[in-house]
This record gives structure tokens, sequence and C-alpha cells, in this order.
């Protein structure tokens, strides 16, 4: 198992958010972020097992989207699911967006456009898997799709 951390506490304030989005592309997906606090906090850990991926991340405020030329770099082909540990957190894929508070997920495709808002005390946590492991058709959805349960 490997393990890796990285937080912000590590780099200069006048670079934090743009570190910040360099270490969320590469824990989690190719993003384009935008920050809203001037002294930006954050921190990832990430836990890799072959090829699973294991991350809890806690953050300031901030937004991001994956746009159709993220998608197209092609950063690996994972089936997610993103946990709401703490906090709230908006997710909008298309014309579907939801609300995630403690205890909610929601499962996706990283071959799939969306949009993410964390407010403050978000703690999110997600686990991809391959899907060479995992395909969106035995997750119950469809390549591209997300699906969000409740707590």
């Amino acid at each position: 198992m490997r393990l890796r951390t990285w937080k912000t506490a590590d780099v200069p304030a006048a670079d934090r958010f743009d570190a910040w989005s360099e270490a969320l592309s590469s824990t989690h997906l190719d993003w384009e972020l935008v920050g809203t606090e001037p002294d930006f906090e954050a921190k990832v850990v990430e836990r890799t097992v072959g090829d699973l991926r294991l991350i809890g991340c806690r953050c300031d405020p901030c937004e991001g989207f994956r746009s159709p030329r993220h998608v197209n770099r092609g950063d690996g082909d994972y089936i997610g699911i993103l946990f709401e540990l703490s906090g709230l957190e908006i997710v909008r894929q298309g014309d579907r967006e939801a609300t995630l508070r403690p205890g909610d997920f929601v499962i996706w495709d990283n071959q799939a456009t969306w949009k993410l808002r964390g407010g403050r005390l978000s703690r999110p946590a997600r686990v991809s898997q391959s899907h060479r492991r995992l395909t969106p058709r035995r997750a119950g959805i469809g390549a591209g799709t997300s699906l969000v349960a409740r707590a």
C-alpha cells in the first residue's frame, strides 16, 4: 500500500491555492478550480492499493469543474464514489444537481463532465476503481452518468 499526504501548510501562503489545484488534479482528476479564501487551507491523504485509490481531503470552500477538455486529456478510466463525511458539497452533472450532506454519496464516471462546489467544513472521501475491474453497467449506471444516494 502506498500512502501520500499533502497539505497547504507546507507551501508559502501566496502559492497555496495553485498548489492545491495541482495536488487535487494529481490525486483526483484533472480539474479547473476556483478558490474563495485569501489564505487557503487544505489537506489530502491518498492510499493506493493496486489500482484501487482511497482519498480523503479537507479544504476551505472552493469550486471546480471538469469540462470536455479535461475529460479528453485522458487521466485514466475510473468509476468513483464520493462520500461526504462532514459539511456540504454540491455536485452538478448536466441538468442534475445534488447537495451532499454527511452520509450522502455520489457514484460517478470520470469520463463525464461535472461541477463541484464544497462549502466550509466540507470533508469528502473518494474511492475510485479502474473500469477494468468495475464497469458503469455493473454499478447500475450508464457511461458518463452519476447516481446520488442519501443517508
